[in-house]
């Protein structure tokens, strides 16, 4: 890693952003060629805009890198909801200002809250939440149990609805407070770990 970092820390912006003729820039080809070390790299460093970016064929290294794996047949996982178009926030769009402030403390409008395992909640908005996750959006419109027991979401009319964490997936509340503000800003620059 050490002398790829320190070319590319060094290396112009403009070639950073450089695309071939193919209008693909480094990103797409790592993807193509299975390189997840590049691609690691390239997110760490803040490019994940780059993974959406399309080629002169149309396709994204997001794209790519989903073709070659289901060709080698290994899963890929769903990270968005289904025909969900995905693209970055624009920068008048102000649901960053909705997102939570904090463990328990209530944003204008929440009607919903993210549970953790301790019982502490974060409250949010459903149609953030559904629109940008795709296991909550099908929870939250009843397709999905709430839990692993089977058992449907509960809420009534004027209810707030209770969306549990699984606590083999997160137990710090930091990290979820974070990939919850993450849906409404579209930000990964805010992590403070």
């Amino acid at each position: 890693e050490g002398l790829f970092a320190v070319l590319f820390e060094r290396m112009p912006e403009a070639m950073r952003l450089h695309r071939n003729l193919r209008g693909q820039s480094f990103v797409h080809v790592a993807a193509g060629r299975l390189n997840f070390w590049v691609l690691r790299f390239a997110a760490s460093r803040g490019l994940a805009s780059m993974f959406s970016v399309a080629d002169g064929a149309g396709n994204t290294p997001r794209t790519l890198l989903k073709l070659h794996l289901e060709g080698k047949k290994t899963t890929v996982p769903q990270l968005c909801a289904p025909n969900a178009g995905r693209a970055a926030l624009p920068p008048w769009c102000t649901f960053g200002a909705l997102q939570p402030p904090g463990l328990g403390a209530d944003p204008p409008f929440a009607d919903v809250a993210v549970e953790l395992a301790d019982g502490s909640r974060i409250m949010a908005h459903r149609v953030i939440l559904a629109a940008n996750c795709w296991v909550w959006h099908e929870e939250l419109s009843g397709q999905r149990a709430a839990s692993s027991d089977g058992a449907a979401p509960t809420s009534g009319p004027g209810e707030m609805q209770v969306l549990k964490l699984d606590p083999n997936l997160c137990r710090d509340a930091e990290v979820a407070i974070f990939a919850v503000r993450y849906l409404y800003t579209g930000d990964p620059e805010s992590c403070s770990f």
